[in-house]
């Protein structure tokens, strides 16, 4: 049985997907409740990149379904709730999109 992850990354730029193992480490980081955020005194007002939730669907997109193997994880420098999975190209969200529709 799959283990059910929760997924965010940047709205401006993506060049990865986070990969939280609970709903609430993934919604603390939407949100900046987390330790780094709260240190940087990083609010969703005054951001130094946009937040957002991804589904599960858009992570497998776009990383090539690489955020179904653990392998492909690296850890985060500041957050041990966090795992990143490196996608292929880096662009915006609305780009990705953009060329999801093509």
């Amino acid at each position: 049985m799959n283990k059910i992850r929760y997924y965010a990354s940047f709205v401006e730029v993506i060049d990865g997907v986070a990969v939280f193992e609970s709903r609430e480490k993934r919604d603390e980081w939407v949100n900046y409740q987390d330790e780094f955020a709260v240190f940087m005194e990083e609010t969703a007002e005054d951001p130094i990149f946009h937040r957002m939730a991804l589904t599960a669907e858009e992570a497998e997109k776009i990383t090539f379904s690489k955020v179904n193997d653990p392998d492909c994880y690296s850890e985060d420098e500041f957050n041990p709730d966090i795992k990143w999975v490196d996608t292929i190209f880096r662009c915006s969200y609305k780009e990705w999109v953009d060329l999801m529709e093509e």
